[in-house]
């Protein structure tokens, strides 16, 4: 029924503020190599990958994945 709805809604509301953290990492990201804050941003974003809540987590796979492959060191 609407338990499992009820249930997911919940969790996107307690973990609100990661999904917020890491779009805004996204957006630095998104600025390339040159910003002051990439390399930082981009290691938030691996630490956020262990994390236990796993929409959280792949959020950060896929931003992984999508800007690790940029890094120039």
């Amino acid at each position: 029924g609407n338990d499992a709805h009820e249930v997911i809604g919940l969790e996107v509301s307690l973990h609100y503020p990661q999904i917020v953290a890491l779009k805004s990492l996204e957006r630095v990201l998104e600025r390339g190599p040159g910003d002051p804050l990439h390399s930082r941003s981009l290691e938030e974003v691996t630490r956020a990958t262990h994390s236990e809540v796993e929409k959280v987590a792949q959020i950060a796979r896929d931003l992984e994945a999508k800007y690790a492959k940029n890094r120039t060191r």
